[in-house]
């Protein structure tokens, strides 16, 4: 975001069992109590979602629309988790850019209340990567993500714990920790 205005986000992944766990309706009731009331002042994020399919991430987001009539929303909070033995540092990357360019896109046209939303992609990270991996997964997302217009900020999730961002003996940082540093 442009830091000159503070944003009010909402549940943190609902639809994850391991996480907020609510349902659509539990997480709009959140949402008009703790976060609609900031509206004007604030920018207000929806609950942010992960990439999973079917009744989670965007399809939990359509079900949350339904219940959260008249609400407003300034940024559309996603998740993005891919595991690195599912795909290659390539597939990964490409995994992100089509979740954020296509699906989240195509929600937003579909949404009138999110069409002009920029998006946060408030955790993302290549799970079970080498720090070579990471380091290269960063080396190729980030510069995509600084120049698209449409994000307004993001937070890599890959590791504040040794082996991650931390080097495994946690005396500085990793290869992906400097990545993510140097930018």
């Amino acid at each position: 975001m442009d830091g000159s205005k503070a944003s009010r986000h909402s549940s943190v992944a609902p639809d994850n069992s391991g996480q907020a766990n609510l349902t659509p309706a539990q997480a709009a009731t959140v949402y008009k109590k703790y976060v609609q009331p900031f509206a004007g002042q604030v920018a207000l994020a929806s609950p942010a979602i992960t990439n999973g399919g079917g009744a989670t991430g965007l399809g939990f987001l359509e079900n949350f629309v339904g219940q959260c009539g008249g609400c407003h929303f300034d940024i559309i909070n996603v998740h993005h988790y891919v595991n690195r033995g599912d795909v290659n540092v390539d597939q990964a990357v490409s995994a992100v850019q089509s979740f954020l360019s296509k699906d989240v896109a195509a929600f937003q046209a579909r949404h009138p209340q999110f069409r002009n939303t920029k998006i946060c992609l408030g955790e993302f990270w290549l799970w079970n990567a080498s720090d070579e991996e990471g380091a290269q997964y960063l080396t190729k997302l980030l510069p995509w993500l600084e120049s698209n217009n449409n994000v307004a900020c993001y937070q890599a999730f890959g590791g504040l714990w040794p082996g991650n961002f931390i080097n495994n003996a946690g005396t500085g940082l990793s290869k992906s920790g400097q990545v993510y540093h140097d930018l």
